[in-house]
């Protein structure tokens, strides 16, 4: 039997040669899926950047419209008690304060909303989420 082994040795080393070669093939370069699961995780990485991103962009576009209710809020208190106003205005005086806290608060509460989503976002990215998939 060895003998036959001997007489087929260049055939051998030639199939041993082409399926070596058509293994480090497959192993060096990407297949289908591979490419498709590496184009899941850069989706998800770019939706939880793109959302990170918006939320940041809010979070900053807020930050004016919190110093403006600031000044004004403070500016009716001081108004209030700086001037003697008549009833009508007074009353008036007061529905706008309570307009401009309610304002305030809701927009303080928006911002909370923001910062949470944005450290659930980055807890994800942190954790790779997207490789898991």
């Amino acid at each position: 039997m060895l003998e036959k082994l001997k007489e087929y040795k260049e055939l051998i080393s030639i199939i041993l040669f082409f399926l070596a070669g058509f293994s480090w093939f497959n192993n060096q370069f990407p297949t289908k899926n591979d490419l498709s699961n590496e184009i899941k995780v850069v989706n998800c990485l770019l939706q939880n950047y793109m959302e990170l991103t918006q939320l940041q962009i809010e979070y900053q576009n807020n930050l004016p419209l919190l110093d403006t209710l600031t000044k004004e809020i403070n500016r009716l208190k001081s108004d209030s008690l700086s001037l003697e106003l008549s009833p009508p205005l007074r009353s008036q005086l007061i529905f706008n304060l309570d307009q401009s806290e309610n304002n305030f608060s809701h927009l303080v509460g928006k911002q909370r909303n923001i910062i949470t989503s944005i450290e659930e976002i980055m807890k994800r990215l942190a954790s790779h989420v997207c490789k898991k998939e």
